[in-house]
């Protein structure tokens, strides 16, 4: 069961809310967090992300929600328990599921991929992309 019909690639463009902010510009999370607090939010767009990751995705979910203001877009979020991809994907009855999103973003670790790596025999590294990509396209 497929439950984003889209593929998701965020492409902000800060000048939408009463540009807060140029374009370009590069924050850290402090000033990300005070530039979102300063959006107009009410003409945000609703939008349902669903959230899958192998590390801690809570300052990932807090930094959507800030550029999704800045955006004019309401991110409504659920976030995965941690290094529950593959789960939440092949359980129908997950949480994500019951959520609906109309986006769903995974993120893996380089660190967790490197140990993959690292623990694979010499000979079979040189196909290591391809293994990963085909196990995520198998889930999705």
């Amino acid at each position: 069961m497929i439950i984003a019909e889209k593929l998701f690639l965020l492409n902000f463009n800060f000048g939408l809310s009463g540009n807060i902010l140029p374009t370009n510009t590069i924050m850290n999370f402090s000033e990300l967090m005070d530039a979102a607090s300063q959006a107009d939010v009410s003409k945000s767009k609703k939008v349902k992300l669903a959230i899958l990751g192998n590390h801690a995705t809570q300052f990932l979910k807090m930094s959507m929600e800030a550029m999704g203001q800045i955006s004019e877009i309401n991110f409504d979020i659920y976030e995965a328990d941690y290094d529950q991809i593959e789960m939440e994907i092949i359980n129908p009855d997950s949480g994500m599921y019951e959520f609906v999103p109309e986006y769903v973003f995974i993120v893996q670790s380089s660190l967790s991929l490197q140990r993959i790596f690292y623990g694979m025999k010499d000979a079979d590294k040189a196909t290591f992309a391809d293994l990963i990509l085909d196990k995520n396209s198998n889930l999705v």
